[in-house]
Formats: C-alpha cells, sequence, structure tokens
C-alpha cells in the first residue's frame, strides 16, 4: 500500500513538473471551450437577453435604457458588459457567436493570470500549475462560455487588476493602470468595489516589515485616485439622469433588501411577498432608495435574525455551481434539432448528465478546498510551510463571500472567487505530491519558505 501510494506521488509530480503540462492545459482549455460554444448554440435568454438587446440599442444610437413607462435612461444593470458588447459589435458586427469567442479569450487570458498569482503568492510551480488545470476543465465556467453573462469578463478584469496590485516593485503606471482595471471591472461587477481596500490590508503588515509603508501608501493612493476617475464619467452620467447620487447601479439597495426583510430566505427571490412595501415609487432611484432604507432598518431592528440567516446565505452562495449548463439548456429550447442532441428529449438527458458531473467536480474542490485550509491552519502540528503571501488569496475569497452574507446567497455571486480557491487545491496537491519537511513545503528550484502567522501577508 505505501509503495503505490509512494508510486502515484511520483507519477502525479512529475505530471505536474513536466514542460508538456502548461501547454496541454491551455491547449485542451481552448478547444473544449471552443467545441461547447459550436455545440451547445444557446440563444441568450433572461438578463443575457437584455444584454445583448441594450448592446445593439447602444449601437443604434439609442442609448442605455430600459422599458417601463416607454424607454427610459437605466442604471439598473451595470454598464460594463453591455457596453463591452457593443465594442465587439461595433467591430466585429451584431453577433451571438462574437460574444461567445470573445468568452473563450478572455477565460483563457485569466487562465494565465492565474496561473501568474498562484505562483507568485504560493512560490510554488506546483500550486500554480494545479490551480491552471482545475480552471482549464471546470465544467461550470466552460458552459458559461456559451451564455452572453458579465462573470466572465469581470473575472478577467479582476484578476488583471489583482496581478497588477501584487508587484515585485511599485511604479506610477502600474498603479495607474491597476486603478483603471479595478475600475473597469467595477462598472461590470460592482460588488468588485472594495477588492483594492481588501489587497491594501492583506499586503499592509508585510509592507511594513520590508519598511516600505510610504511607497505603499502612496501607490495605493495612485490606485484610488485612478479607480475614481476611470468610473467618474458613469456618475456624472446617472447623477444627470436621477439628479441624486448613484453608485453603478439601482439595484444595491433592492438586491439589499432582498436578503433582508421579514420574508428573507436567504436565497434570491423576486421579492412579491415584500413588494407592497415599495410601492408608490416613481423613478429606478427612488425604489431602490426606499429598498435600501427599508432593508437597514430591519437590519437595525432586527439584528438576531438577520445574523441567523447568514448559514442559509451561505448555504445558497456556495450549495451548487452548475448554472452556466442550467441556462444554457434554457438558451437551446429554440434549437432543439441541431447542436447537442436530435431531440428535446436527448438536449435534457445530455445537460442533466453534464450538470451531476459539474456538481461533483465543484465539490470535490471545495472538499479539497476546506481541507487545506484545516491543514494549513493547523500547519505546525503538520509541520507544513505557508507563504506568507498566500493570506492574499484568502482574504479575497473571504471578501466575496462576506458579501454574500450581506446581501443574499447566489451560486453566480461565488464565480470570482474560485481562481482563489482552486490555488489552496493546489496546496493540497503540492502537500500531497512533494516531500513534507518542518521547514515547509517544497518548492520547485526554490527554497522552501517559513510558516505563516496568520495575520500577515505580502
Amino acid at each position: 500500500m505505501g509503495d503505490s501510494t509512494s508510486s502515484f506521488r511520483f507519477v502525479l509530480s512529475r505530471t505536474l513538473e513536466s514542460k508538456h503540462f502548461i501547454p496541454i492545459c491551455l491547449i485542451s482549455a481552448l478547444a473544449v471551450r471552443m467545441c461547447w460554444i459550436h455545440f451547445a448554440p444557446a440563444m441568450p435568454v433572461a438578463d443575457y437577453a437584455w444584454y445583448y438587446e441594450t448592446a445593439t440599442r447602444i449601437l443604434e444610437g439609442k442609448g442605455y435604457s430600459r422599458y417601463s413607462v416607454g424607454w427610459m435612461p437605466t442604471a439598473y444593470h451595470a454598464v460594463g458588459y453591455p457596453a463591452f458588447l457593443t465594442l465587439l459589435f461595433a467591430v466585429f458586427g451584431t453577433s451571438v457567436l462574437v460574444g461567445k469567442v470573445a468568452n473563450v479569450i478572455l477565460y483563457m487570458g485569466a487562465l494565465l493570470l492565474t496561473y501568474r498569482l498562484a505562483k507568485k503568492l504560493f512560490h510554488s510551480e506546483i500550486v500554480a500549475r494545479t490551480a491552471l488545470a482545475v480552471l482549464s476543465f471546470y465544467p461550470n465556467h466552460i458552459a458559461y462560455c456559451s451564455l452572453l453573462a458579465a462573470e466572465i469578463l469581470a473575472l478577467f478584469l479582476a484578476l488583471f487588476a489583482v496581478a497588477l496590485f501584487i508587484v515585485e516593485k511599485s511604479r506610477l503606471w502600474k498603479a495607474v493602470l491597476s486603478g483603471m482595471v479595478f475600475g473597469l471591472a467595477c462598472l461590470v461587477r460592482a460588488e468588485v468595489v472594495f477588492l483594492p481596500v481588501v489587497l491594501f490590508g492583506a499586503t499592509l503588515a508585510g509592507k511594513i516589515r520590508q519598511k516600505a509603508l510610504r511607497g505603499h501608501l502612496a501607490f495605493f493612493a495612485v490606485v484610488c485616485i485612478s479607480f475614481a476617475l476611470t468610473i467618474l464619467p458613469w456618475e456624472i452620467r446617472n447623477f444627470q439622469t436621477f439628479s441624486h447620487f448613484v453608485f453603478i447601479t439601482t439595484h444595491g439597495g433592492i438586491n439589499l433588501f432582498i436578503g433582508n426583510n421579514p420574508h428573507a430566505t436567504g436565497a434570491y427571490s423576486s421579492g412579491s411577498e415584500a413588494s407592497p412595501l415599495l410601492e408608490g415609487t416613481k423613478s429606478e432611484y427612488e425604489k431602490d432608495a426606499k429598498a435600501r432604507a427599508l432593508a437597514l432598518r430591519y437590519v437595525k431592528e432586527h439584528p438576531l435574525r438577520t445574523i441567523r440567516l447568514w448559514p442559509k446565505k451561505l448555504y445558497y452562495l456556495y450549495h451548487r455551481d452548475i448554472e452556466g449548463f442550467v441556462w444554457t439548456e434554457r438558451g437551446m429550447g429554440v434549437w432543439v434539432g441541431t447542436g447537442i442532441g436530435s431531440t428535446k428529449a436527448g438536449t435534457i438527458t445530455f445537460f442533466r448528465g453534464c450538470m451531476i458531473i459539474a456538481q461533483s467536480y465543484y465539490m470535490l474542490i471545495m472538499a479539497a478546498f476546506v481541507f487545506s485550509v484545516v491543514l494549513l491552519v493547523g500547519r505546525r502540528k503538520h509541520k507544513t510551510g505557508f507563504p506568507e503571501t498566500a493570506v492574499v488569496s484568502l482574504w479575497i475569497i473571504i471578501y466575496f463571500t462576506g458579501l454574500g452574507l450581506i446581501f443574499f446567497g447566489n451560486s453566480r455571486f461565488h464565480f470570482l472567487t474560485m481562481p482563489w480557491i482552486a490555488m489552496y487545491v493546489g496546496v493540497l496537491v503540492e502537500l500531497y505530491a512533494a516531500p513534507r519537511s518542518s521547514e515547509g513545503y517544497r518548492l520547485p528550484a526554490q527554497q522552501a519558505v517559513k510558516p505563516l502567522p496568520m495575520g500577515s501577508a505580502v
């Protein structure tokens, strides 16, 4: 038994360290995604149809609008993704396929960024390669490539901005560019807004030890200024439209109300039970403002009820990861007879199988993540090292998880955390595949790192 285990560890280690491993992952990731968007030709439905239709309206010069009582200027959804589609359509023509190919290209960029970030933060080639492999074949993210959804664009921009923020040598142009990319990511998904603050806090202790606090503060200040200037034109537009300050969207208060009202379940709901409370509002802004006020009043008056709902919100945030297949299947409803499955029954059977595979893959990844964190927290007992920079990934996961507890749980909301979770899966593989020592887990061609004090960072 011991010999077979040692042999498997050896094979696993040699496989991960192979010079062909990274090219095989990237080529496979590209091929499987291109095949998916070809054989699963889903049409946009629900929010995805709205993104597509809005982009075409902007391209036709009708502005960023939403139908209420006639076509009215809107800020209900973040403008970033429809604007991105508009640019694509202006260059390559108005086609759903253009958006899907862009998803594939953006995700390939996200894979490379994940690899680079994992290698830098964890000081380990094995961790970086494992994270790359996990995401290359991640079923739900593959399915998302068929959707005109904001998630992949937001993921790429967030990873790019973090990569610019966490640099060996802080330079002005990197701070400016990082702030700009953070701003663009925020215009796509508003929850990115406090990510620079999280990174600043997570890297503060390390900079203090390096006696680089002044430079770190200056770098962060430039990032914030660049961030603010990037979103400023949209904020001016919103003020001119609604005569009030509106940060990115007019549904932040509504989302807060969905998760914090007498009928809240911890998951997303249409709010039909609580919607009478919002009657009497005349505009998007007024409805959002009233919803926010009601939610804050509910939290203030019922703090214990609010906290007791957190476990349910956490469950709904992470309980599954199949929505890419769910929405692709719905978008395939008009394509029965082509693509996957020659009949509706065949298409349904295929997607049910995909969902089972996706959920199993996801549960395995989450189990490995939890086990990895437990091992690292108990690193002294297990004599395992923990690079101090690795805590950055954990703080990012905590940040996005915390947003789910504040608002409500939805599996779409953990999309941005998966690269960081995949990195911790890589740590578990490293601990298994590499010889353990009292100084830390093995780093290929590098010296082992010292254990991490949990409050430390870059």
